[in-house]
């Protein structure tokens, strides 16, 4: 990339990276994976400056890839098997555990 993108590039984002991350925010409900997803934005634009800048409007290209790279995020494997639950499962019949003997009362 020459000098004179290179500089372009970090204006451009510099000066929208505040709404970027919010806009990242009110599609994920969370500050860390907002903060990936525009990370991989940043990244993907960087890769891409010399297309992003014959867009007509840099702002709305930028827009799609921060949705894309959050669709992209919501996709992995491990975001499907993680779900956050504000209540502990409850002990499975007949455990032998610590825990639900602890809580069920019985002594061993």
């Amino acid at each position: 990339m020459r000098r004179a993108d290179e500089d372009d590039f970090h204006d451009f984002v510099a000066c929208r990276m505040d709404r970027w991350r919010r806009s990242a925010f009110l599609l994920c409900q969370d500050w860390h994976t907002a903060d990936d997803v525009v990370s991989a934005t940043v990244a993907k634009l960087y890769r891409n400056w010399r297309r992003a800048g014959q867009a007509d409007n840099r702002d709305a290209y930028a827009q799609r890839v921060l949705t894309r790279a959050w669709l992209d995020e919501r996709r992995r494997p491990w975001k499907r098997r993680e779900q956050a639950s504000a209540t502990c499962p409850a002990p499975c019949p007949g455990s032998t555990d610590r825990w639900s003997r602890s809580t069920t009362g019985v002594s061993g």
